[in-house]
């Protein structure tokens, strides 16, 4: 499975000639899903069952491992395009953003992950990162304050919580 297979199987399924966006780039730009309407997905629409959506998300995420991040990216962007209350879409999708230097967008999908996902700390620690990246310490601190909250009284999180001390004690050294 892979994503030119199930496009074109989409493709030949529906009467439209093409059922998709045009500039999938422009279009998720300023996409925030609606929380209230998790079962209603293109995923479902299309009939792409749970197996394919993630045969594809492992290919986004080889590419990711390897450093192709421009095919990485479109596999997220299509992953996000069927099912926009996926999580680990948005992650992946962020850290090929931010990885490629697209701090800004990378922000956006962070901050759409905070709002499927709100307890993670995660999104909050690499919107830390590309601010900081971005030069601006102000959001950077809010965010690395943000991330330490989430992390709080949660042992799974121990890890950060303590890379997160570091960059503080660091912040503080003169």
């Amino acid at each position: 499975m892979n994503l030119k297979t199930l496009l074109d199987r989409i493709a030949l399924q529906r009467k439209e000639e093409y059922p998709f966006p045009d500039d999938i780039e422009s279009y998720m730009e300023d996409f925030v899903p609606n929380v209230l309407m998790k079962s209603e997905t293109l995923q479902h629409a299309f009939g792409i069952s749970n197996f394919e959506m993630e045969k594809l998300y492992e290919e986004a995420y080889e590419y990711y491992e390897s450093e192709a991040y421009k095919d990485s990216l479109t596999i997220f962007r299509w992953l996000i395009l069927f099912n926009s209350y996926e999580t680990k879409y948005w992650m992946g999708f962020a850290a090929n953003l931010m990885l490629v230097g697209h701090y800004e967008k990378a922000l956006h999908a962070y901050a759409i992950t905070t709002i499927l996902d709100s307890e993670n700390p995660y999104p909050h620690f690499h919107a830390y990162e590309c601010y900081t990246c971005l030069n601006n310490k102000e959001d950077a601190e809010k965010a690395l304050k943000l991330a330490s909250q989430r992390c709080a009284g949660k042992a799974a999180y121990n890890e950060l919580k303590d890379e997160i001390e570091q960059l503080r004690m660091v912040a503080l050294t003169p």
